[in-house]
Parts: C-alpha cells; sequence; structure tokens
C-alpha cells in the first residue's frame, strides 16, 4: 500500500542542513505513516554519508538516490518520480518541519483530497488568515498566493497525474521556475488549489545562498510566466499587474542586497527588467530607493566606531 505523503527533497552539497531537515522529519510521530526521498544531485560533500545514515535506520521510509551526474534543475522532477507517495511534495533541504507538521500536512492532503481535481498547497504562514483557501481559478491562486507559488517546498502534485507534470517540469519556457510553471498549468487547466495558511516548516537561509541571477528568475522569468497565461486569457490583466508590482520588491531585496549577504548575480538588472517595467514609474522611484540605501549602508559601514553622533 502507498504512503499517503512523499516528502521529495532535492539536495546538492548541503550536508548539514539536509541533517537538520531529516532529523526534524524522523522526530514527527506521524513519520511512519509517510515516505521520505532524497536525490542527490552528485554532491561532493557528506550528503552521501548523512543520506545513507538515515536511510539505514530508517529503510522502510527513507530512500536515498545519488546522481551520477549533476541534473540541475532536472533533479526536482527526479526527486518526484521516487515517490511512491499518493501526494508528492517537494521540500527544500534547508526547510526542517516544526513540530506537529506531519500532521497539519497529511490532515490538509486528506481535505483535498474529498474535493474534485484540488491539489494541497502548503504556502507556511505567507497567506491572510488562517482558515484553508479553495482556489477555482487562476486569478483567484495568483491573488491569494502572490510569488509565494515560485516557492519550491509549495510545490507539490498528486502521484496519478504525475506522468502528465513531467513534461511540464522538464520545459525550458522559465528557467529556474519549472515548480511554477507547471503549478499554474495545471490551475489554468482547471485544477483547484486548496491552499493551507499554517507555518509547516522553517526556511533557513544557507549561507553565500544565491548562484543564480535574482533579476533573471524572478524579475524576468516569473514575469514570462505570468505574461504568457495573461496573453492566453487564462489570467487577468489586473492580476498580471499586481503580480508585476508584487514582485518587484522581493526582486530588489535580494538583488542590490546592501549588506552583501547572498551570492546571487547581480549583474544586468536593467537587461532583465526593463522588459517588463520600461513604462513604470513606480520601477524606477523603487531602483532609486534601493541605490540610496544601499549608499547609506555603505557610508555606515565606513564610518569611524568612534565618530559622534549628530546632535
Amino acid at each position: 500500500m502507498n504512503p499517503p505523503l512523499s516528502i521529495c527533497i532535492p539536495t546538492y552539497n548541503r550536508a548539514k542542513y539536509l541533517a537538520d531537515t531529516l532529523e526534524s522529519i524522523v522526530r514527527q510521530k506521524e513519520f511512519g505513516e509517510i515516505e521520505v526521498v532524497v536525490s542527490d544531485n552528485c554532491s561532493s560533500d557528506r550528503t552521501r554519508d548523512v543520506a545513507l545514515e538515515y536511510a539505514n535506520q530508517f529503510p522502510e521510509n527513507i530512500v536515498y538516490s545519488r546522481n551520477e551526474t549533476n541534473l540541475l534543475d532536472g533533479n526536482f522532477p527526479k526527486a518526484l518520480s521516487l515517490g511512491r507517495g499518493e501526494f508528492l511534495k517537494l521540500l527544500n533541504d534547508t526547510a526542517p518541519l516544526r513540530p506537529g507538521a506531519l500532521e497539519r500536512m497529511l490532515a490538509t492532503i486528506r481535505r483535498a483530497k474529498k474535493h474534485d481535481k484540488t491539489l494541497p498547497f502548503f504556502i507556511n504562514g505567507n497567506a491572510r488568515g488562517t482558515e484553508h483557501i479553495l482556489c477555482g481559478s487562476l486569478d483567484e491562486f495568483i491573488d491569494k498566493t502572490r510569488y509565494y507559488n515560485t516557492w519550491i517546498a509549495t510545490f507539490g502534485v498528486w502521484r496519478e497525474i504525475l506522468p502528465d507534470v513531467l513534461p511540464i517540469l522538464r520545459s525550458t519556457v522559465a528557467s529556474k521556475l519549472t515548480q511554477s510553471w507547471a503549478l499554474l498549468t495545471l490551475v489554468s487547466r482547471g485544477w483547484n488549489v486548496l491552499v493551507d495558511p499554517a507555518v509547516v516548516f522553517d526556511s533557513v537561509t544557507p549561507s553565500k545562498k544565491g548562484g543564480y541571477n535574482i533579476a533573471e528568475v524572478f524579475g524576468h522569468n516569473y514575469n514570462v510566466i505570468l505574461e504568457e497565461f495573461r496573453n492566453r486569457s487564462n489570467l487577468s490583466n489586473r492580476t498580471y499587474k499586481k503580480a508585476k508590482r508584487d514582485i518587484l520588491p522581493f526582486v530588489n531585496a535580494y538583488y542590490f542586497d546592501p549588506k552583501k549577504e547572498f551570492a546571487f548575480d547581480k549583474t544586468g538588472y536593467f537587461k532583465w527588467m526593463l522588459p517588463f517595467y520600461r513604462w513604470d514609474p513606480a520601477f524606477y522611484a523603487k531602483w532609486l530607493s534601493m541605490q540610496r540605501k544601499r549608499l547609506t549602508y555603505a557610508l555606515k559601514r565606513r564610518r569611524p566606531k568612534d565618530a559622534p553622533d549628530k546632535a
């Protein structure tokens, strides 16, 4: 009998974070009811040792697979395809579950299963209110979830439709955001989404988080997705414009990064952003605001520690 849930964790060179995430799962009282899949994207650190330690300790519930080469984003569909659960849920290797999370997730999955063509969606506290929200259209879903539909850890799919979803996940329409492309495609095809507002995992920021261009992925590629669905008449122009506005502060915060906390590629800002914001005055105002913040922070760091405060 297949478990009700497979938590599928694509991972690469984050052994310490993976250990914390796996430990948070096996501690839950419902752990025996589910399956955990770890798909190692050919890591060069201790990821294999960490994953095998847990897989050997819990052979009935944890599956470890190592790719011979790094599949890049292809590791997402690979992780899902290894799961046996009725519902297959992606989870970041940096997202340890909170106490009681599995109980909540399983309850939401059972609730969604009672509705025809309905996907559970775990927005992790990033929605207003405390009640589940059933979204029946793309406009309603994007309006309620905003850009959180891009998060890896919010994506999940019923195993019975995985064969139809895998080609979408392997699409080249939106690099680094294939999970969002797949999810919005399903909603545009008539799938409902049951949004669970509860916080079920912690989002741990790894050191040197990055490795891609944040303006390209979220400022350009996400807008490519939104524009595509608007052009197909699946998304209203009102929601499209609102979603464009919503993603802008998110992109700017990580792109300009005044404290230099992240390792994102910070080149080509206008190249990626202008195709969608060229005639938007708010875009330039926000750009100037971020430049001021970055300059102010740089000046503060250069200011001698013993310099007197202004009266």
